[in-house]
């Protein structure tokens, strides 16, 4: 039996599930367990950590070289899958071992079967409901944090196991507390939704008289700043045209040390756990489709929530954490400037990192769900033909000539 990740990306692109894979891989191969990893020959996990003795990869070029891989698992082999592979996988009908899926981002879950205009009625919640609850019965179903437990939870009255993002403890940096420079960093790609949050940020600091500079970690400068000029009015474009410094396509490493004197970092998701177990002045933001709500507040890696929602899509939720542990851009400023304050919130926030983000805990829960699910490839692919989602999805496909995602 092998464990076998599949997140394809192309031309080294980075972000949270490749930074997810390559943590686990560099465990695994310290415990001399064997994994593989299939991926294109120009992915990021590829080109990152292609050296490590128990780590196979199966690289590709083509389409028809990614399907002959595919075809090469066995029975006893489970495949992991992420959220982007619910109904996509069915381009490799013909594969024939177990499938576990990851969970990554739970809107993902309420937005499957649904279109540009919404869910087609009486066919989109069915299938939906109908899809989820076999994964479920299947053991075949974990989720990175509390959302999408949530929803499983309260749309299809199951239950699914927890398994939050995997950080390995960085190497230690040295930190100088008498050098703090007054700017701000934040790490994210030049995805919409990933452009919201810190031009909320901006928005709030603007206003309550905050002025710092930012230093901001993206894959696409121009893609970032388009972003930035959609969502802020003109006056605080203009204002943060020039206060903002782009560093495109850097790794994880190199922004430690580059940014370790910043007086506040803003991050998301693993990005935020990554700069707590830094030792960072960390602040964690949630992520939205559009511009952010104006009462929105923020608040610290320790305060997410009793379930461990670190990340919440405010679109897709009631349940607004912020409004019960949130504080305004001005309260934050002043517990970034404040010398034991600081020291406190990094100190909290860290052994938060540290308790519910070991990676070797969670390789251990990785295994024990792979051994443990009982969803096999064949009979899911079988599954999915008798869903009227897919039907439909089989005929634009048809339609359209399109019979790949990449």
């Amino acid at each position: 039996m092998a464990i076998v990740f599949f997140y394809p990306t192309i031309n080294k692109k980075l972000g949270g599930a490749q930074r997810l894979i390559i943590t686990l891989a560099k465990c695994f191969n310290d415990r001399n367990i064997d994994i593989k990893i299939i991926d294109h020959r120009t992915g990021y996990c590829s080109s990152f950590i292609s050296d490590l003795e128990n780590v196979e990869f199966l690289n590709y070029s083509t389409e028809a070289e990614l399907k002959k891989l595919l075809h090469k698992l066995s029975i006893n082999d489970t495949l992991i899958v992420f959220n982007t592979m619910y109904e996509k996988i069915r381009y490799y009908n013909g594969i024939n071992c177990k499938l576990l899926f990851w969970d990554l981002l739970h809107s993902s879950m309420r937005g499957l079967f649904s279109t540009r205009l919404g869910d087609i009625p009486y066919i989109s919640h069915k299938d939906r409901a109908t899809l989820f609850k076999r994964l479920c019965e299947s053991n075949a179903l974990i989720t990175l944090d509390t959302e999408g437990k949530k929803w499983i939870r309260n749309n299809c009255n199951e239950s699914i196991p927890l398994i939050p993002l995997p950080i390995t403890k960085p190497n230690p940096i040295n930190l100088d507390d008498s050098i703090i420079r007054n700017a701000v960093t934040y790490v994210g790609r030049a995805t919409f939704w990933k452009v919201t949050p810190i031009a909320k940020v901006m928005e709030d600091m603007y206003y309550n008289d905050v002025l710092l500079s930012f230093n901001i970690y993206t894959d696409d400068r121009i893609a970032f700043e388009s972003g930035l000029k959609k969502l802020l009015d003109e006056r605080l474009y203009q204002h943060y045209k020039n206060n903002i410094r782009y560093y495109e396509n850097y790794i994880m490493e190199d922004i430690y040390e580059l940014s370790k004197n910043d007086l506040i970092h803003f991050g998301m998701a693993s990005v935020a756990i990554e700069f707590a177990f830094q030792g960072f002045f960390t602040v964690n933001l949630d992520c939205s489709l559009d511009k952010f709500p104006s009462d929105y507040q923020y608040r610290y890696l320790f305060e997410c929530g009793i379930e461990g929602s670190i990340c919440q899509t405010l679109n897709y939720t009631n349940d607004f954490i912020y409004r019960d542990k949130g504080k305004k851009i001005s309260e934050v400023y002043k517990d970034s400037v404040d010398t034991v304050t600081r020291s406190k919130i990094i100190y909290m926030s860290k052994k938060y990192a540290e308790k519910h983000h070991s990676v070797d805990s969670i390789v251990d829960s990785l295994i024990y769900y792979s051994n443990h699910t009982s969803l096999n490839s064949q009979h899911y692919f079988q599954f999915l033909e008798g869903l009227t989602s897919i039907k439909l999805l089989n005929l634009k496909d048809w339609m359209f000539k399109n019979k790949s995602f990449f």
